[in-house]
């Protein structure tokens, strides 16, 4: 994971690593609310020799004193210390508990040697103290100064023992309980985005197949009124991502044109309907005659996107129960046209794969510039594999967020084993990187005669939930299908 993917897992995944850091910030208030004062006694012994002077100098006998201070810091924690110092004192104590309260330091190029006793009862560290002041000189002649003659090192008390009060370190006692919560929750959050196998940027789907990512479409409200069938003119993210797909089909092929589109997805739920309602309406909107025909003949969207009457419709058509005029219903001013399900079928893959089918699409060709097939999505039913097989091309929709590698990859298998065009893919409700540049140049047109653009962008989850539902799209929701426009 690079940095990019790091910062993304901490967006995504941000109650994961907020939430063991305000645990941690709790237990450690917790400590510092039940926390006593320690009372530390202190007592600094200075570490003398004495020697014939014949046979040694000062200087030897200070570096020899200077070497054996560390040995006398061992000597403040062995269990025979602790047996004299309660001994010495009475106290109902054992030898663990008084090497647990003992401390020392040795100044550094000195023969200064203090030891420290800690414990919150004052009383306690006091009477310790005392004890060891008196019994670690004993203890040391009794190691040091065997045989006859006089001792050559004995330890003399220079300071103490003196008592202090020590505060409980508040800043300690939360920060490092806050410190472990948050590199927990960088942990956790680390590894939720290693498990999230969903597509979440261009550059993941584009790297996932060969076959280009026509268009990215940004999370945008707007997005929820379109198509844009009126004559006013309107830009925004999402408007403009329509009108850089909708460049992208007329030239993603110069030699051979695109006439017949299938429009699917790999499962539900990845607002396949609303890219073809507002890819219609982009390519209307440049003056092309353009028709959305609704062959998701188990869930159809469309009657209820353009607010029409249930009427005769695609199925009618089919199986020559209809004229294909009395079916086709005029949406807007721009010369979009709708042809709606019609009546369900028993049987829809077998419909949509008929020669009846093919022959009404060769038919329509010559009345429209664009064909625009809203298709169920491939891994449940079969359908828009079916009308891949005759169709100019196919665009596979890809929500972020939320589709997976392997759904792709399996739709895209499905496209392959009929022998599919499969054209690109298109990046539904991807999280905004519109840059300072792009929101100063649309400030710059809000200045013109066309009003400015009206940009609500947000993570696809927070788009999710912005249009009126939850970020996993139902039925009239903002940004998936089966999402409504007012009646043009």
């Amino acid at each position: 994971m690079d940095l990019q993917q790091y910062l993304h897992a901490v967006r995504t995944h941000w109650w994961v690593v907020l939430a063991p850091v305000v645990l941690g910030v709790a237990f450690g208030l917790y400590l510092v609310s039940s926390a006593d004062s320690e009372y530390r006694a202190s007592v600094t012994f200075f570490v003398a020799t004495s020697s014939d002077t014949g046979t040694q100098g000062a200087v030897q006998g200070d570096e020899f004193a200077q070497r054996r201070v560390n040995s006398y810091l061992g000597l403040l924690t062995t269990d025979r210390l602790a047996v004299n110092v309660i001994d010495a004192t009475g106290l109902d104590l054992a030898p663990g508990r008084v090497k647990a309260m003992m401390g020392a330091d040795a100044g550094v190029d000195t023969v200064l040697l203090t030891a420290t006793v800690t414990d919150p009862s004052r009383e306690l560290v006091t009477q310790v103290a005392d004890a060891v002041s008196t019994e670690l000189p004993k203890l040391v002649d009794e190691v040091e100064n065997q045989g006859s003659g006089p001792g050559s090192v004995h330890l003399e008390v220079v300071s103490g023992p003196s008592v202090s009060e020590l505060p409980p370190r508040r800043a300690l006692m939360v920060g490092i309980p806050a410190v472990i919560g948050l590199v927990l929750g960088l942990a956790l959050a680390w590894l939720l985005e290693l498990r999230d196998k969903t597509i979440r940027s261009d550059a993941e789907l584009a790297a996932l197949h060969p076959v280009p990512v026509l268009g990215t479409i940004p999370a945008d409200r707007r997005l929820r009124d379109a198509p844009r069938l009126a004559h006013e003119p309107a830009s925004s993210a999402g408007i403009e991502s329509f009108r850089q797909l909708r460049t992208n089909l007329e030239f993603i092929d110069i030699d051979t044109r695109v006439q017949v589109l299938v429009v699917t997805s790999a499962v539900a739920g990845e607002g396949k309907t609303t890219t073809v309602t507002n890819l219609a309406a982009a390519l209307a909107a440049a003056d092309k005659r353009v028709l959305v025909i609704e062959a998701d003949l188990r869930r159809p969207a469309l009657d209820e996107y353009f607010d029409m009457e249930p009427g005769v419709g695609l199925t009618d058509v089919v199986v020559g129960h209809a004229e294909i005029d009395a079916a086709l219903r005029p949406v807007g001013h721009r010369g979009l046209v709708v042809l709606p399900s019609g009546q369900p079928p028993p049987n829809p893959s077998e419909l949509l794969g008929s020669e009846a089918m093919a022959q009404l699409l060769e038919r329509l060709r010559s009345r429209f510039d664009n064909i625009i097939l809203n298709t169920p999505p491939l891994l449940p039913v079969t359908d828009a594999a079916v009308l891949a097989a005759v169709a100019d091309g196919v665009v596979v929709v890809v929500r972020a967020g939320r589709t997976t590698r392997h759904q792709l990859m399996q739709a895209m298998r499905s496209l392959q084993a009929v022998g599919a065009r499969v054209l690109g893919t298109v990046l539904n409700m991807a999280p905004s990187r519109r840059g300072p540049a792009y929101k100063a140049y649309w400030r710059t047109r809000g200045r013109s005669s066309e009003p400015p653009p009206t940009e609500d962008e947000a993570t696809p989850d927070e788009a999710g939930r912005a249009n009126g539902g939850p970020s996993v799209p139902t039925p009239g929701n903002g940004h998936g299908e089966g999402q409504r426009t007012p009646s043009p």
